[in-house]
């Protein structure tokens, strides 16, 4: 079979019949077991790193563990980045324009730089990254993030400011 049979074969199977009705969007407040279960799955790294820094620090390790929980942020910051340029791709038209685009790329570079900054600044500055991500999917007009994404994301956002937020204070005041 040649290459042009099998893509004609593979767009009749992914594309939808013009009569087939649209799909329903999910609504905002349900979302799937298998969301809810990776998503408040990938902060159970970061609220055991936090424990462990409240319950063990200054103890001698503990800086490492505090090391690991800002580089463990920082990739889920890059990765939120991540996620959005995906949605955008993926909707393409106005979504693809450059300044919605070069706003949520600047969480990358702005994340990794992180990393160079001593702990207390650090945790402040991954706090404000990702309260201003979540403000930016939050607040965007004509966004193309589902609502459900969008609903997902506050309590997830609460629990990152909570883990980096206590870590910070802790560290502070000992």
């Amino acid at each position: 079979m040649s290459n042009d049979v099998q893509t004609a074969e593979t767009m009749e199977t992914l594309t939808p019949p013009a009569d087939a009705a649209p799909a329903k969007p999910a609504h905002p407040r349900r979302h799937s077991a298998g969301v809810l279960v990776v998503g408040y799955g990938v902060l159970v790294p970061l609220v055991a790193m936090a424990m462990v820094v409240l319950l063990t620090y200054p103890a001698s390790g503990v800086e490492n563990v505090l090391k690991v929980q800002i580089t463990y942020s920082v990739a889920l910051l890059s990765f939120l980045g991540g996620v959005r340029w995906g949605i955008s791709l993926m909707s393409g038209g106005t979504h693809l324009r450059f300044r919605p685009l070069a706003l949520i790329t600047l969480a990358m570079p702005y994340a990794w730089s992180i990393l160079f900054m001593s702990p207390p600044v650090a945790l402040a500055a991954l706090m404000a990254g990702f309260l201003l991500v979540a403000l930016v999917e939050r607040t965007g007009t004509g966004s193309p993030v589902p609502d459900w994404y969008r609903a997902l994301l506050v309590p997830f956002t609460v629990m990152i400011e909570i883990a980096l937020g206590l870590t910070l204070l802790f560290i502070l005041n000992s």
